[in-house]
């Protein structure tokens, strides 16, 4: 029974340790992406905004204070806000990311080292980011006085009186 002394682990504090290490990577994912955001800040050629969503969605499943952190920002929070209540961007945020898209991809073409496969690659990736960001809505749905779950409801309540 030479042992070392340590009890063998039990299914709940495997469970914990577990679930510590998840908290820890989704705290890193979302400092990471806050840190690509910061220097997207800097660079015209890196959107911001995305990554800083990216970020909440990480802290959200590791750190509640950063997540309320990004939330609350004076700069971030109201476009994070906005993209999780109403999956909105804004018609300036359009403009500005599709432009800086294109310019990215102009920049790109005119290294001529970049093989055939390369300039597809990147087109097709801008192109798909382009494609969501113009496809998402500009501004929130204008929301009825009474829902239609509402109105069924109280259809469904009148019919049998």
């Amino acid at each position: 029974m030479g042992g070392s002394g340590r009890r063998a682990p039990t299914p709940a504090r495997q469970k914990s340790g577990y679930i510590r290490n998840m908290r820890i990577m989704w705290l890193a994912l979302g400092h990471f992406f806050v840190a690509v955001g910061f220097v997207g800040a800097l660079l015209p050629v890196l959107p911001t905004t995305p990554f800083m969503i990216l970020a909440a969605w990480a802290y959200s499943k590791g750190s509640k204070r950063f997540e309320a952190w990004l939330l609350n920002h004076s700069t971030f929070g109201p476009p994070i806000r906005i993209w999780r209540e109403h999956g909105v961007i804004s018609p300036r945020a359009k403009t500005i990311s599709v432009f800086m898209m294109a310019i990215s991809f102009a920049i790109a073409m005119s290294f001529p080292t970049i093989t055939w496969w390369g300039r597809l690659g990147s087109g097709l990736g801008i192109l798909a980011g382009a494609t969501f960001v113009l496809t998402r809505p500009s501004y929130p749905r204008v929301v009825a006085a009474r829902s239609e779950k509402q109105e069924a409801r109280s259809g469904a309540l009148e019919t049998r009186a």
